[in-house]
């Protein structure tokens, strides 16, 4: 049996790091506006480890992606019903309006929707999905659903939102 290396603790937290930059920068400026130079500055890192890490600012962006979405489905796991996740899953993009409004519309739109629609639909409870219509296609209402919120600027509260996204899932 091979032993698996742990990963190196300075890798992680240069990665970190460089996810924490990422996420900072596209909060204030959004995520077209912010270049790898930018990143790294902003990290205190030289491009060259940029590059050690990450081939491009969208392979940094689906990993800090995953970092997001992963604190987001372990606090969906806490729920204790249908309902509760809804609002914590609104909650949660409420806190972070700017960040998920840039990542939906920006050029990392489609790269951004479909890695949600994949963690989403692996997640979506079969109780809710009804007999006739796939996960996929619920998955996909409630990412479109998502990006209307988050692009429209509508006055709808998380309250208002989870209770349309309970019903879009729900017979």
């Amino acid at each position: 049996m091979m032993d698996e290396k742990k990963p190196d603790r300075r890798v992680i937290r240069t990665r970190r790091t460089l996810h924490r930059a990422l996420l900072e920068l596209i909060a204030e400026r959004g995520y077209d506006a912010v270049s790898v130079a930018d990143i790294a500055e902003r990290a205190e890192l030289r491009r060259a480890t940029f590059y050690l890490h990450y081939h491009d600012k969208e392979a940094l962006l689906m990993a800090a992606l995953e970092g997001v979405l992963d604190d987001l489905f372990a606090q969906l796991a806490a729920a204790v019903n249908e309902a509760e996740a809804w609002r914590i899953l609104f909650a949660h993009l409420a806190a972070r309006r700017r960040l998920y409004r840039d990542l939906f519309t920006g050029q990392s739109a489609a790269a951004v929707a479909r890695r949600c629609f994949e963690r989403l639909d692996a997640r979506m409870p079969t109780a809710i999905t009804p007999d006739d219509m796939p996960s996929g296609a619920l998955a996909g209402a409630v990412v479109g659903l998502i990006g209307w919120w988050l692009e429209s600027g509508s006055s709808a509260t998380v309250e208002d939102m989870a209770a349309l996204a309970q019903r879009i899932t729900t017979r």
